[in-house]
């Protein structure tokens, strides 16, 4: 799960830099996330997009391979820095 946690908040980065530029959260997510979405250094996790407008966006982090049968599933987390999980276990749990 570090992993998966790890190259959400490398790609929050990312996309806030590009924020402070641009303006925009939808330009912003499309030039770092891309359609194709990042893949974290081992291949754990896959980050895509979802929910994404000019002034709001909502990352996740689905586990892959090896982690996909981790109980915490997705990892979420959106423009505000709040963080959740797809199968709803508390963020204290998966965070």
């Amino acid at each position: 799960r570090a992993e998966g946690k790890v190259v959400l908040l490398q790609t929050v980065q990312n996309i806030e830099r590009f924020y402070t530029l641009n303006n925009s959260y939808a330009s912003a997510v499309v030039s770092v996330v891309g359609a194709s979405g990042v893949r974290s250094e081992h291949g754990f996790y896959q980050v895509t997009a979802a929910s994404t407008t000019a002034t709001t966006y909502a990352l996740l982090a689905a586990p892959q391979a090896g982690q996909a049968a981790d109980r915490c599933q997705t990892l979420i987390i959106n423009e505000t820095g709040a963080k959740s999980t797809s199968n709803g276990l508390p963020v204290t749990e998966c965070w």
